[in-house]
């Protein structure tokens, strides 16, 4: 009898297409550390993508018992809506566009330059403040587990994996609470991802990362710091 394919999506699917399904991120970062329960103890690193990623990457690490550091990544935006993301600029530089849609924008070649250069400025603030005087981590021949607080339209992961796999990493899966179905699927496409845990997968048009969280508010970098911060004296006393 022929081998089964290997799954590359785990879900939970009494959650699928359901809303409000984690009280917060701590939760959410709770129920999917259940699902990758395999995971503990495995020598992963963990790394989560500022801003909402950290916090459900601090409480799946926790649980785990993996290192965790962060793999910053600001979505490229243009000038009339900064939540809205055509495309990524990672912790090395490096840049990811969604070309399906560049042309319906309308950006002629100078202003498109000053989205990136405008998300690059973020990424090396962000870096300077989240991982000061140190380096990002060794990620060649590594096995990154890369998590973020949901996948909308997907570009801001992608952009952090291209990142990694230039780095040389040996195995990524993604760790998302809630995902839209397509993303999952363009994710899983690009061949860069091993397989992907989503405990809340959601396949309807409407399709908003915070509808999976009964409190949300957008995290300030001062949170963000202090959550790592937390997280380095609670593996420092193990």
């Amino acid at each position: 009898m022929a081998d089964e394919p290997e799954k590359s999506l785990f879900e939970i699917t009494s959650l699928r297409n359901q809303l409000g399904v984690f009280s917060d991120r701590t939760e959410a970062g709770d129920i999917l550390a259940k699902l990758m329960a395999d995971f503990a103890g495995s020598g992963d690193l963990v790394l989560g993508i500022p801003a909402g990623g950290v916090t459900v990457a601090v409480e799946l690490a926790r649980k785990l018992g993996l290192d965790l550091d962060v793999a910053v990544v600001n979505k490229v935006t243009p000038p009339w809506n900064s939540e809205w993301g055509f495309g990524a600029v990672a912790f090395d530089g490096s840049v990811v566009l969604n070309e399906d849609i560049l042309p319906a924008l309308g950006l002629d070649e100078a202003d498109l330059d000053k989205c990136i250069e405008r998300a690059r400025g973020k990424v090396r603030r962000r870096v300077e403040l989240l991982q000061p005087g140190k380096p990002m981590p060794e990620l060649a021949d590594r096995e990154i587990i890369l998590v973020d607080d949901g996948l909308a339209t997907g570009i801001t992961m992608r952009g952090a994996v291209e990142a990694i796999v230039r780095a040389g990493a040996k195995r990524i899966v993604a760790a998302v609470p809630t995902a839209h179905g397509e993303s999952v699927d363009r994710l899983l496409a690009g061949g860069r991802v091993e397989a992907v845990y989503c405990p809340n997968l959601r396949t309807r048009y409407e399709y908003a990362v915070a509808q999976a969280y009964l409190n949300w508010h957008d995290m300030s970098d001062q949170e963000i710091v202090t959550e790592l911060a937390e997280f380095r004296r609670f593996q420092s006393q193990l």
